[in-house]
């Protein structure tokens, strides 16, 4: 049922959100014309709380979520089944924490789809809400998962100032959402970028001194760092860190180190006007001529090759999403 049959306009907007195909208008048009419209809703509702108590046996509500546009019916007695039967509420329990577990364990190697597999599962565990604001609820879990996973990346040996920031970034998502839809949103891809943070950053299977030099270096790559700086700061010998940190890694230092500054030269160009030159000083070049080699021999083009296209796709993409001329 609809409340109000929408309007040309309304399924113009409808059609514009859902990407579908001007072609599709008229067949749109027909098939919302078919919904039954009440005369009022409140006799609807009625009927819908009528048909569930005779279903059921017991008396419904028809509860309204505004803030989500959730439409639930509820009954006193909704979870009174587990209370009836203890033992089937212990072991609802036991498996939901058994696969919240293998999730986080998941979340904590950096696999993916693993994780997504188990996080699927939990999500049909059926959880008492603990207010009867549905949205208000489902941001409870959200935070829930958010800690959770934070726990999880920081077993996979990921420095805690990565683990705060994509944290941060989820708290604020989460307390700033509307709606149930912003909510969704959050929530696989806060299972995947928590396994890419993993998967980016952990230095699980790193001795103590590859540790120290990754750290620092992800954090100083603005600095003049060498492999002589950090035979120095270790108190090893130049050969020594080389061939560690070769083994562990499979790269070397050097190596590692232009990898990290030209992660961050591919950011500032993504999101700064500001000059070339700017950017590879910012990045650790003082050498202009060698950060563009560089830049180039990683990406295949120059920074400023690399600047114009990001802009050129970037025009694109607007000009795909400007709305379709009106129908006539």
């Amino acid at each position: 049922v609809l409340e109000a049959a929408p309007d040309p306009g309304e399924i113009q907007k409808i059609m514009f959100r859902k990407k579908l195909p001007d072609s599709l208008f008229r067949e749109l048009q027909e098939f919302y014309s078919s919904i039954a419209v009440p005369p009022e809703l409140k006799s609807l509702e009625s009927t819908l709380i009528t048909i569930a108590d005779h279903l059921f046996g017991e008396a419904h509500v028809l509860r309204s979520y505004p803030e989500s546009g959730d439409l639930t019916l509820e009954s006193p007695s909704q979870f009174q089944a587990l209370n009836d039967a203890p033992s089937i509420a212990i072991n609802t329990i036991e498996e939901r924490y058994e696969v919240e577990d293998q999730m986080l364990e998941a979340v904590a190697c950096g696999d993916h789809m693993k994780a997504s597999r188990y996080h699927s599962l939990f999500k049909t565990y059926r959880i008492t809400p603990r207010t009867e604001n549905a949205l208000i609820n489902r941001k409870n879990m959200l935070i829930i998962l958010n800690t959770l996973c934070r726990k999880a990346v920081q077993k996979g040996h990921v420095h805690p100032y990565y683990i705060d920031e994509l944290s941060t970034q989820f708290a604020i998502r989460i307390n700033q959402s509307r709606s149930m839809t912003d909510l969704d949103a959050i929530d696989n891809e806060m299972i995947h970028k928590y396994c890419l943070l993993v998967r980016n950053h952990s230095m699980k299977n790193y001795s103590r001194l590859v540790q120290r030099c990754i750290t620092y270096t992800d954090f100083h790559y603005a600095e003049p760092l060498t492999l002589s700086f950090f035979a120095d700061m270790c108190h090893v010998t130049k050969s020594y860190l080389s061939n560690l940190f070769r083994k562990e890694t499979g790269n070397t230092l050097t190596d590692y180190i232009h990898t990290v500054r030209l992660r961050h030269a591919l950011v500032l160009l993504n999101s700064t006007t500001i000059p070339i030159q700017v950017v590879a000083a910012s990045c650790g070049y003082s050498d202009l001529n060698y950060f563009i080699k560089l830049f180039k021999r990683e990406n295949g083009i120059s920074p400023k090759q690399y600047r114009v296209q990001m802009n050129r796709n970037e025009s694109a993409l607007c000009i795909k999403k400007s709305p379709p001329e009106p129908l006539p």
